[in-house]
């Protein structure tokens, strides 16, 4: 196998999975009846801080779901490919700045 073809299957690993656990999430509240909005996002309250982590895998429905699913993936991938030295860092930290930042500005 090409040296290309390599780096862009290992650009998939990271988008795949982290899709692969946000679908995974959505079709157990659904098979099982449970919801996990409680977890979301409560701007300005200590419980709501929670959110900051548990947001970007909670969805309203399939159809917020799927409408979400090509774009993470691609924009995913194109990061993991094109900057993979600090593809991790970059989304860990935009992953964090966003939810603090939204939970600092958000309004209830």
């Amino acid at each position: 196998m090409s040296k290309e073809k390599r780096e862009f299957y290992s650009a998939l690993i990271v988008p795949t999975a982290l899709l692969l656990l946000i679908w995974v999430i959505k079709i157990y509240e659904v098979v099982f009846n449970v919801s996990f909005s409680n977890y979301g996002l409560k701007p300005h309250s200590i419980e709501g801080l929670i959110g900051i982590l548990a947001m970007p895998f909670l969805h309203a429905d399939f159809s917020h779901l799927s409408s979400n699913s090509l774009a993470f993936f691609v924009l995913l991938s194109g990061l993991y490919l094109f900057y993979k030295s600090f593809a991790t860092t970059l989304v860990l930290e935009f992953y964090l700045f966003t939810g603090f930042a939204t939970w600092i500005i958000g309004s209830e």
